[in-house]
């Protein structure tokens, strides 16, 4: 049944509505609020006890004596919002949710305008499901904890007041089972809104625990890589002072034992150990051969001499050659970690720039 239907005015004079137009307005009530999520809460009660009180205090005090022409009148202004919210639907939602809202509270501040007496039990009955039917409209077109929230505790103070006045009898009342039935109703929707908004609470901190953790892993990771940058430029720094060191040693000491086109230190101390010596030579003759076999000391020790500064020069230049090899790597390596690095931080950069927008 269309939710339009349940917004006709009830004349208030009307006291002698039969039984069967009266159990046909709770009928269509229960199906227009009705919405099964088949879970019950055993815990619920102590959950829904502040709730009387929040009843009465949404729509305001219930007038201390009887007035009908209070309810007529508080009808009638409902009935106008309705209508007026109506005419906003689709164009203008928010606007025309808090209108049915307001309408609802009339409808609820016209049920408390009339004494819950026999003679004015169903009148209040069908004022009560205006209200209630009004705030579902509202859900509709805006789900919120306060669309559920607000008929709940109507429904709490309607039945607290049943029980108040017809004491036992009144859950032998028709009025009372459907609005009970209507209560537990209302109530597994809130506590599903409830659930989501918990499910909603918690995925925001396991996003947010995530998030530190992330960072927490960017920054062990950056004070990692600072520390191997840091170890990279010393090696690039060693291996660098080795090769200079040991390329200049290397070619000094290799320049001390040449021949052609000069004649290097060592090889000069050659020379003239043999002019020093009785050495016996002829031309083309091998000097330290010659020393070696004749037994010239002074000659044989120049020889030597020679003979370990051209290894040691070589083995310098070889220990250089490597080092040059290590410098070219240690430098490789800190390029890419760098470009990496870079690489990094404009991504993060980007993912920031992209969650901003979003």
């Amino acid at each position: 049944m269309k939710f339009a239907e349940t917004q006709r005015g009830v004349s208030l004079h009307d006291k002698h509505m039969n039984s069967s137009i009266f159990v046909q307005r709770l009928d269509m009530l229960s199906l227009t609020i009705a919405m099964h999520w088949g879970v019950r809460h055993s815990s619920r009660a102590v959950v829904w006890a502040g709730r009387l009180v929040l009843g009465a205090s949404l729509m305001g005090p219930a007038p201390a004596a009887a007035s009908p022409a209070e309810a007529r009148r508080l009808n009638a202004a409902a009935d106008a919002e309705f209508e007026s919210a109506s005419s906003a639907i689709g164009s203008d939602d928010v606007r025309a949710v808090e209108m049915i809202r307001r309408a609802a509270s009339l409808y609820w501040q016209a049920a408390q305008a009339l004494p819950e007496v026999k003679a004015h039990r169903q009148m209040r009955g069908n004022l009560v499901g205006k209200a209630i039917s009004s705030y579902r409209e509202a859900f509709r077109l805006q789900p919120s904890r306060e669309t559920i929230e607000e008929p709940l505790s109507i429904v709490e103070s309607y039945i607290l007041t049943l029980e108040q006045v017809y004491g036992d009898r009144a859950s032998n009342l028709p009025e009372h089972r459907r609005a009970s039935t209507i209560r537990e109703e209302l109530r597994d929707e809130f506590e599903a809104i409830l659930r989501e908004e918990t499910a909603r609470a918690e995925e925001l901190v396991r996003a947010q625990e995530e998030e530190q953790a992330a960072k927490e892993r960017s920054a062990k990771a950056d004070i990692a890589s600072r520390h191997h940058s840091r170890q990279l430029k010393i090696g690039l720094g060693v291996s660098a002072g080795l090769a200079a060191v040991a390329g200049v040693a290397g070619l000094a000491t290799g320049l001390s034992v040449v021949r052609d086109p000069f004649e290097g230190a060592a090889y000069r101390n050659i020379k003239e150990a043999v002019n020093a010596s009785s050495l016996q030579i002829d031309a083309g003759t091998d000097y330290c051969r010659s020393a070696r076999e004749q037994g010239v000391q002074q000659v044989v020790d120049a020889c030597a001499t020679h003979a370990a500064t051209r290894r040691a020069s070589t083995a310098l230049l070889v220990t250089a050659g490597v080092a040059m090899v290590s410098t070219i790597v240690f430098a490789a390596i800190l390029s890419r970690a760098r470009r990496s690095k870079s690489a990094r931080a404009t991504a993060g950069h980007r993912g920031a720039t992209i969650g901003f927008e979003f």
